[in-house]
């Protein structure tokens, strides 16, 4: 659901097929909503606003109108799946979210900066193992490649982080195999991969080719 959420934001659906998926992935894992987040802003923030023709610059008065229909759009295909799953929850338990959040948040929960650069640490250690060691130095040029080139592509590049940021936050537990920073795998190895191609064109790296 990350990837394709990610893709269809990408590729400019329609908002309303990105709200519906963001709605859906809220559903299956509450940190969902970061990722539907990244994409609202992505797609209010987005050049050209659909339909636009081609090399055309968007006064300020035609972005605000896109923000405002996409919002709403994406707003809509938000709700379907959420409102029925927030009303259960109440029902349920009296919270918006599923009592075993809360649960989690307050036993693994660690304070202070100990804790949290520990995570980091534990959490980079998860993300190294295996073929994934091998796509650091891709991971890191490719970064710097949407920061100086591919601005476009920040999105890909904001989901990994602003997970492994937030779960350091709230819940800073690397435990079962590191299985909940497993949505950033399929996003770090497109990364790693793109930017080992890109080095591999500018520096000689037969030997490690």
């Amino acid at each position: 659901l990350s990837v394709l959420l990610v893709t269809v934001s990408v590729e400019r659906r329609p908002p309303w097929v990105g709200g519906l998926v963001a709605g859906l992935l809220f559903v299956t894992r509450p940190e969902g909503t970061l990722l539907g987040a990244l994409c609202w802003v992505y797609g209010v923030t987005s050049e050209l606003p659909v339909g636009s023709p081609a090399g055309a610059i968007p006064g300020w008065g035609d972005r605000a109108a896109h923000a405002v229909r996409f919002s709403a759009a994406f707003g809509v295909g938000l709700l379907l799946p959420i409102l029925p799953y927030l009303a259960f929850n109440v029902a349920t338990s009296g919270t918006f979210l599923p009592n075993t959040y809360y649960a989690k948040v307050a036993v693994y929960g660690r304070d202070g900066l100990g804790g949290l650069l520990g995570f980091l640490g534990e959490a980079f250690a998860m993300l190294s193992l295996g073929p994934l060691a091998l796509l650091w130095p891709g991971i890191v040029a490719a970064v710097v490649l949407v920061a100086r080139k591919r601005r476009d592509l920040w999105l890909i590049v904001a989901w990994p982080m602003v997970l492994l940021f937030v779960y350091a936050w709230r819940l800073p537990r690397v435990y079962q195999y590191g299985r909940y920073l497993m949505p950033m795998l399929p996003f770090l190895i497109l990364l790693g991969c793109w930017g080992l191609t890109e080095l591999r064109s500018k520096i000689n790296m037969r030997l490690l080719a």
